[in-house]
């Protein structure tokens, strides 16, 4: 075999090489493109059928899988928060208060009136006979006088003034006859107590008589003869 041909027969073979490689990488291309990375193919191995150098098989660049990016969510702004309004709290305005009345000193009541001492009946009556210049009847009793004065009405009148004079109450009892020359009175003093005033005309004049109960005609005349 001539030198020409033998130095040929590489040659071909590298070119149909290379017819190959394009062709496999166009059906590469043409493929879709999914998810998975596509095979690497096997470098061919070729066969050292002379003493050239056997140049080596040209790697199949990998394309880098395009990933699909995912839908996002449009975010979501936060929800607005209406800023706060600051509410003016109302002045209070500071009312001069007027004054409170000055408390008007309490009236201190009045102290009752102490009623006089009043002097006993017998007291009344011993003024008056003492005045009248009357003489102790019933053997010196005091509560027993005597005056000349015949007109014992009269002295009841006097006796009745001077009395009532001194607060005493006194009223005439009933049931007796003035023409028996007899005359009763009831004497009330402030506390209620009471006396009788007894008056009697005799021969001698008139006798008053005071005693706690009242007495009759014959009593007296028991009472002056003793």
């Amino acid at each position: 075999m001539p030198v020409k041909n033998l130095l040929a027969a590489p040659k071909k073979i590298v070119g149909m090489m290379w017819l190959l490689s394009l062709g496999l990488h166009s059906v590469v291309l043409m493929l879709p493109v999914t998810s998975e990375p596509p095979i690497a193919e096997k470098p061919v191995r070729l066969v050292n059928v002379s003493n050239q150098p056997v140049v080596p098989a040209v790697k199949t660049v990998q394309q880098p899988a395009v990933k699909t990016p995912a839908t996002q969510k449009p975010a979501v702004p936060p929800p607005t928060v209406p800023a706060r309004r600051k509410v003016s709290s109302p002045q209070t305005s500071v009312l001069s208060q007027p004054k409170p009345p000055m408390p008007k000193p309490s009236a201190q009541p009045s102290a009752k009136p102490v009623p006089p001492v009043l002097p006993k009946v017998e007291k009344v009556i011993a003024d008056f006979s003492e005045t009248a210049k009357a003489q102790p009847g019933c053997k010196a009793n005091e509560e027993c006088w005597q005056l000349d004065e015949t007109q014992w009405r009269v002295v009841a009148k006097k006796l009745t003034e001077n009395l009532e004079a001194q607060s005493y109450r006194v009223s005439k009892l009933d049931g007796l006859e003035d023409e028996t020359g007899m005359g009763i009175y009831r004497v009330v003093a402030r506390d209620g107590k009471n006396t009788f005033l007894h008056l009697l005309l005799t021969d001698r004049g008139t006798v008053y008589v005071l005693d706690p109960n009242q007495l009759t005609r014959t009593q007296l005349e028991q009472r002056m003869a003793s």
